[in-house]
């Protein structure tokens, strides 16, 4: 039903910035800042994300099985390659996970998350909530790790 293949910047930097600026836009932290600081200063930061974990391969996009320039989504995201010896820090980060609306009753994100290792269960950062509504108890919100960090 879908490939998952990485991030190619001339072809999907384009469709990855516009789908979060319009889909993060209703998130509440988003509430009370203006579009000019949104579209701006937020924009960059996420910029500077993206441009981060591409260099690092942890930007995945998936698409459809028979047509790879459709696109379906894309994950954002961080692993840790050791373990934290004091266990405190998960080994993954998701920073955004986008799914297009048509295509979320589908599964499609929860099969991507599964493939990294990820289950409600599994201790999980996260750095981007467009709602808090059924996040699992395993994971911790950190928009704190938005950010460039080893």
């Amino acid at each position: 039903m879908y490939n998952i293949r990485s991030y190619v910047p001339e072809v999907d930097k384009n469709f990855i910035l516009s789908s979060f600026l319009k889909s993060y836009k209703n998130a509440p932290e988003i509430k009370y800042i203006s579009d000019a600081v949104y579209y701006s200063s937020f924009k960059q930061q996420f910029i500077d994300l993206l441009e981060y974990e591409a260099i690092l391969g942890n930007v995945l996009i998936i698409t459809n099985a028979a047509d790879p320039t459709q696109i379906y989504g894309y994950i954002i995201f961080n692993q840790t390659e050791q373990n934290d010896p004091n266990n405190i820090l998960p080994l993954i980060t998701i920073h955004y996970i986008y799914i297009k609306y048509p295509f979320r009753k589908f599964r499609i994100a929860t099969e991507v998350l599964q493939n990294l290792g990820v289950d409600k269960n599994t201790p999980t950062l996260y750095t981007y909530a467009r709602n808090f509504n059924n996040i699992p108890e395993a994971w911790t919100y950190d928009p704190y790790r938005r950010g460039i960090y080893r």
